[in-house]
């Protein structure tokens, strides 16, 4: 019988042994497969790309760097940004897949590890975002935020000696970080160091002192230690800088409820009605303050309003 085999076989496994290269390369090339590679223009809608990421744009961005992946597949720069433009919408899975992308293409990549964590972090997994962190600090370990973000993914852990450890690094890199003396100041409150929290937020307002954050963590430590005065004056600054605070707007009003300042609470609670008109337990609190003025009607619609709204605040607080 003639054989089926040709005369020469070197020419048939050449093939063989290049669809199998393509195929163990599949994962690398897949955005680009069927497509020249072309580097510069990469490279360049790289740099489109993440001009419309730093205006907001996430959708072109999504867009111009996938067109990057598409001529290089190859480009790590791309897979960043493009992870960087799917966290900022929300997409998580994708991020992760483009950052994961990125670390294969270089795994000594400190940026790449930075926002792996940075997803897993809003993903709601310290744990992992830990691990990231670190990897990162290990690939630079000047990486200022890497320690920032590792310290608040510690403390989601109960970790905050760590935490605290953490930004005591990333102040000593950088000394000038209000934030991070306010998350420091968190920390160590976590541990009942109130003395040091306290002196770790003054020094943050101190460096800013048009950072609401410095004022509204010290008004917090404060108002756990019944010192409601000087906790009624950081909020009012809280305030002051940014009126859409309503957290700080009802912690103000507890504060000045406790002092006895009832009409001034009352003036706090309608303010937050204005903006929350189905706020149940802003109802009650403000009834709370009418009776203690001797304005009972009020008080009395004001709770009817908030058990109609949410009943079972009527068996929290005693029913009507």
């Amino acid at each position: 019988m003639e054989s089926m085999l040709p005369s020469d076989p070197r020419p048939l496994l050449l093939a063989v042994l290049l669809c199998s290269v393509l195929c163990a390369c599949g994962d690398d090339v897949s955005d680009g497969a069927g497509s020249a590679v072309d580097p510069a223009g990469s490279a360049a809608a790289v740099a489109e790309g993440v001009a419309f990421l730093s205006e907001g744009d996430r959708e072109r961005a999504v867009d111009l760097l996938g067109e990057a992946i598409r001529l290089d597949p190859t480009n790590r720069a791309a897979h960043l940004h493009r992870g960087r433009a799917h966290l900022s919408g929300r997409n998580l899975d994708a991020a992760i897949a483009d950052f994961r992308r990125a670390v294969r293409l270089d795994d000594g990549d400190a940026d790449a590890q930075y926002w792996l964590g940075n997803a897993f972090a809003r993903r709601g997994d310290p744990r992992q975002a830990v691990g990231h962190y670190g990897l990162a600090i290990r690939a630079r370990p000047d990486l200022v935020k890497a320690y920032v973000n590792r310290a608040e993914a510690l403390s989601a852990l109960g970790r905050h000696r760590e935490a605290v450890a953490d930004c005591d690094t990333a102040l000593r890199l950088d000394p000038l970080l209000p934030a991070t003396y306010v998350n420091r100041g968190i920390f160590r409150s976590r541990l009942g160091q109130g003395d040091r929290a306290l002196a770790d937020f003054t020094r943050a307002i101190e460096l800013d002192p048009r950072f609401p954050g410095g004022y509204f963590a010290r008004a917090t430590e404060l108002g756990a230690r019944r010192q409601f005065r000087p906790a009624v004056a950081d909020l009012s600054k809280v305030l002051e800088l940014d009126p859409a605070h309503d957290v700080a707007r009802l912690r103000r009003a507890a504060a000045l409820r406790e002092l006895g300042l009832h009409r001034d609470a009352i003036v706090d609670l309608t303010d937050h009605l204005e903006r929350a008109p189905r706020h149940a337990s802003t109802y009650l609190e403000r009834s709370r303050s009418w009776r203690a003025i001797g304005e009972v009607e009020k008080a009395d619609a004001d709770r009817d309003t908030a058990l109609r709204l949410d009943p079972t605040l009527g068996d929290a607080n005693g029913s009507p």
